[in-house]
């Protein structure tokens, strides 16, 4: 995933979205 050069400077921005797929996405049990 080319993401990872974004996590670096952005890492904030990687935190929120983990969680909002999770919640958006069936993951949301998990």
């Amino acid at each position: 995933m080319s993401c990872h050069s974004e996590e670096t400077t952005n890492p904030a921005k990687s935190l929120i979205s983990i969680p909002e797929i999770s919640i958006y996405g069936p993951n949301f049990t998990n």
